[in-house]
C-alpha cells in the first residue's frame, strides 16, 4: 500500500513544520501550503488522502479553499480553527470538511484523529449492502438508489458505511464518534446528530424514507435491514414514516 500523502494548508510556518516533523514521523508524506489562493489548485495536483486546513489563510479563507476543492476532491478534509463557535464549524462541515479541531490542538488528539481519518480512506474491503432500492459498495465507495448514484461527502459516506456495516445493531454516539473519529465523544459536539440529518434528508430526496435510519431514543441509532420503511420507486410508499423519523431527529 502506497505511503498516505497529507497537505498541511496552514499559514503559521512554525505550526505547520510541527505538525509536518510529526506526521513524518509517524511514517506520512507531507506536503506544506501556506497560502489559501494556492491551496485548491494544489490539492487537485496532489490528491493527498487528507487535507488538515487551517480557517484563517491568506489569499482565500478556508471555508472556500474547502468549497472549490470539494468540486473535484473527494478525499478527506480536517478543518484546523482558532474559532470556537458552533456556527463555524457547523460552515466548515456544510460547505464539504469531514471534521474540524480547534487550536491549540494537543499533539496526541491531532494524530489520533489523522490516524482514524486515514484509516477510514484507506478502508476499502466489504461486501457490498443492498436494502430494497439502496445499494452500498464499500470496495468502491458508491451509493446508488435505484441504480442512480446517490452524492454524498466523505463524512456522510463514512457514516452510511458505519451504520450499514452493523445492522440492525444500536450505535450510540460513542460508537460512531469513536470509529469515525479515533476519540471518545466529549457529550456536547452534536457534529454527528448533524451528519444523520443531512444524510436522512439525502435519502429522502433520493426516493427513501428516513426510517432506514431509526433514531432509538435514549440510546443511539440504528440502521434498518426492513424494506417496509423503502420506497418502492413510486414514491407512493412509506411516507407516514418520515414525520416520525424527523421528529426523532437528534433525539438519541
Amino acid at each position: 500500500m502506497p505511503t498516505p500523502h497529507i497537505l498541511i494548508v496552514e499559514d503559521d510556518a512554525p505550526l505547520a513544520q510541527l505538525m509536518a516533523q510529526a506526521l513524518t514521523k509517524e511514517g506520512y508524506a507531507v506536503s506544506v501550503e501556506p497560502r489559501g489562493d494556492r491551496a485548491v489548485a494544489l490539492i487537485e495536483a496532489l490528491r493527498p488522502q487528507l487535507v488538515l486546513l487551517d480557517l484563517m489563510l491568506p489569499g482565500l479563507d478556508g471555508v472556500e479553499v474547502c468549497k472549490r476543492a470539494r468540486r473535484s476532491y473527494g478525499g478527506r478534509i480536517l478543518m484546523i480553527t482558532a474559532k470556537e463557535s458552533d456556527a463555524d464549524h457547523i460552515l466548515g462541515l456544510e460547505v464539504g470538511a469531514d471534521d474540524y479541531l480547534v487550536k491549540p490542538v494537543p499533539p496526541r488528539l491531532l494524530m489520533a484523529r489523522v490516524k482514524a481519518h486515514i484509516r477510514r480512506a484507506q478502508q476499502s474491503e466489504g461486501l457490498k449492502i443492498e436494502v430494497g432500492a439502496l445499494s452500498i459498495d464499500p470496495s468502491t465507495r458508491t451509493v446508488t438508489v435505484g441504480g442512480a448514484p446517490l452524492a454524498l461527502t466523505t463524512s456522510e459516506l463514512d457514516l452510511l458505511l458505519y451504520l450499514a456495516s452493523h445492522p440492525g445493531q444500536v450505535l450510540t454516539r460513542q460508537d460512531i464518534y469513536l470509529a469515525l473519529r479515533g476519540i471518545d465523544h466529549d457529550g456536547v459536539d452534536r457534529s454527528i446528530d448533524l451528519r444523520i440529518s443531512k444524510l436522512r434528508a439525502h435519502l429522502r430526496a433520493a426516493g427513501l424514507t428516513s426510517d432506514i435510519i431509526k433514531t432509538v431514543h435514549g440510546k443511539g441509532y440504528l440502521f434498518a435491514l426492513n424494506p417496509d420503511g423503502l420506497l418502492d420507486g413510486r414514491g407512493a410508499e412509506g411516507a407516514e414514516g418520515a414525520e416520525g423519523a424527523e421528529g426523532a431527529e437528534g433525539g438519541e
